[in-house]
């Protein structure tokens, strides 16, 4: 489950790192080519694209706690009948 962990916080780093690069890319397009451009516009919707995969997640990260939780309840109450 740690390396699913260290996956998730490194997948999140890359988003965040991508939509900060992506962010400024947007803002030099529209100050030399304006609101209006298809190179604007396309980097808008690439920025969306990635925004929404990385509303996901919360619900990820609350599976993984979940199923951590879960393993441990279950070793300690699975275990109790046993000599």
């Amino acid at each position: 489950m740690g390396g699913l962990a260290l996956t998730l916080a490194i997948a999140g780093i890359i988003i965040s790192f991508t939509l900060l690069v992506q962010a400024e890319l947007s803002d030099e397009i529209s100050d030399q080519a304006g609101n209006t451009s298809a190179a604007y516009n396309a980097s808008a919707d690439a920025i969306d694209g990635v925004a929404e995969f990385s509303g996901w997640f919360v619900i990820i990260a609350l599976a993984l706690v979940f199923a951590i939780i879960l393993g441990i309840i279950m070793r300690y109450i699975g275990g109790a009948g046993r000599a």
